[in-house]
C-alpha cells in the first residue's frame, strides 16, 4: 500500500489549484 501517493498528490493540487483539479 502506498501512504498518500496519488490521491495525496491530487487533494493538494486540487487545494492549491482551488478544487481545480478535482473538476477535471
Amino acid at each position: 500500500m502506498l501512504p498518500l501517493s496519488r490521491r495525496d498528490l491530487i487533494r493538494r493540487a486540487a487545494a492549491a489549484g482551488g478544487l481545480a483539479t478535482a473538476a477535471v
